[in-house]
């Protein structure tokens, strides 16, 4: 089958390895997506083991060019092949750089002939938790239609709770900035800023190796509620990806942040995560801490978006900058920025990403340790 990657815009490149690393053929990258040719154990794995993505998704047609009405794309799909009759079914369509007043009522259409097709008992009372999604995307005459197996989005780990920061690093794009830093727990590792601890989290789970989904319950991957659904390859997928499971590293991953509260969530969340043990936090100023031996540091810095809020922004991006050219300058650092606050680290970066964090153009700069 042709399975869709969905990423945040600017990580393709970075799904792209994980997929290879995976075993996956055929991979194209196209923007916010990678495809790639699958069988439904490699669905499975996916789901369960990439860092970077968003969803996976089972296409159903793609056309890149001429593609047919999706009306009668969608009368001509096997559904009953795919879908269970137990389950609700949902529609969502997004037209790429355009707003589709219609889009509503065309996805409500579009999915009764779904319902039709493959006898689904509609839900008339309650919404099914455990409906299954069809996303149909359309870009110019390029039309894709796709079946969603991963349900929630993959960023959604299941150990954040909740959350005192209006806006936190999802667990996805953190993972990926990570794996383009190259932290791989052979190396102390800090963030000096660290929030609700997103980053450090994620670090660890790098270092052991362990998949970020492996802790969602029975019945959370939609791939569980569709026809065709092997328990028994789930089963392996699952015990393969523990069994793969390193020991834990010689270094503790250590976060630090001025705000006590935050601090308090970031112990929490790695307690849900099961790692509360092999990881240090601590309530600290980034331009007065000291972070000891050098290694990998990642720092997620505020954006500044409101004019209230810049001239923080701007005065912690200094700071950090000025660290980087004197305390920090052995460390291999990642710093993400809004693009607009990168001139003012003062420093030239190695390498830089261009990253989109929700709907905010960001740069992933990229500092390689002073010789």
């Amino acid at each position: 089958m042709r399975v869709l990657v969905a990423v945040p815009p600017g990580l393709e490149s970075i799904a792209r390895d994980e997929l290879v690393r995976l075993g996956a053929a055929a991979v194209d990258v196209a923007h916010g997506a990678v495809f790639c040719d699958a069988d439904l154990p490699f669905v499975y794995r996916a789901n369960l083991e990439l860092r970077s993505a968003s969803r996976v998704l089972e296409v159903l047609f793609h056309a890149e060019r001429g593609a047919p009405d999706v009306h009668a794309v969608f009368a001509s799909l096997p559904w009953p092949e795919r879908l269970r009759a137990d389950r609700d079914v949902l529609v969502h369509v997004q037209d790429a750089g355009i707003d589709n007043p219609d889009a509503e009522r065309e996805a409500a259409a579009l999915r009764r002939v779904v319902v039709d097709a493959a006898r689904i008992a509609r839900k008339a009372t309650t919404p099914d938790p455990y409906a299954i999604a069809i996303r149909v995307h359309r870009h110019r005459d390029r039309l894709t239609v796709a079946l969603d197996t991963s349900g929630a989005p993959l960023h959604r780990r299941g150990w954040r709770r909740s959350s005192s920061h209006k806006a936190p690093l999802k667990e996805n794009v953190a993972a990926a900035l990570l794996i383009e830093l190259g932290v791989d727990g052979s190396r102390p590792f800090v963030d000096p800023c660290c929030g609700s601890g997103t980053a450090v989290i994620e670090a660890t789970y790098l270092a052991l190796d362990k998949a970020p989904a492996i802790h969602r319950k029975k019945g959370e991957f939609a791939f569980e509620w569709l026809r065709g659904f092997d328990a028994r390859a789930w089963r392996a997928v699952q015990d393969a990806a523990r069994a793969r499971r390193k020991p834990a590293p010689a270094h503790v991953a250590r976060g630090f942040d001025v705000d006590a509260r935050a601090i308090a969530e970031a112990s929490q969340h790695a307690e849900h995560a099961r790692i509360g043990h092999q990881v240090r936090f601590a309530t600290g100023d980034l331009r007065t801490v000291e972070l000891g031996p050098p290694g990998d540091l990642f720092a997620n810095l505020p954006y500044g978006v409101r004019l209230e809020d810049r001239g923080r922004a701007e005065a912690l991006a200094r700071a950090v900058g000025d660290r980087l050219r004197t305390d920090w300058a052995s460390w291999r650092a990642g710093v993400l920025v809004h693009t607009s606050l990168l001139p003012a680290l003062g420093r030239t970066p190695e390498r830089r990403l261009l990253v989109k964090n929700g709907a905010l153009d960001c740069v992933f700069a990229i500092f390689a340790p002073a010789d």
